[in-house]
């Protein structure tokens, strides 16, 4: 059975992500090449190629650095 994370990634998360890529202090910028991150949402979003994987992958990290390096609760 295919996983859905794709389309939720094109919906119920998009806000959520763009968000955070977009944020110039995300925790994303002190681990990952931003701009390849965006790319690939980029071209997720566009339907050009499926990254759902990847894309789950990088919003997992963010919530667990908030909740373990940030001391923070998450705000989805």
């Amino acid at each position: 059975m295919p996983s859905p994370a794709g389309e939720w990634l094109r919906s119920d998360f998009k806000g959520y992500f763009e968000r955070l890529v977009s944020q110039s202090d995300s925790s994303l910028n002190n681990y990952f090449f931003i701009d390849i991150i965006r790319g690939i949402w980029t071209l997720h979003q566009l339907r050009g190629k499926d990254y759902p994987y990847f894309l789950m992958m990088v919003l997992t990290f963010d919530i667990w650095h908030k909740v373990f390096i940030e001391s923070r609760g998450v705000d989805l």
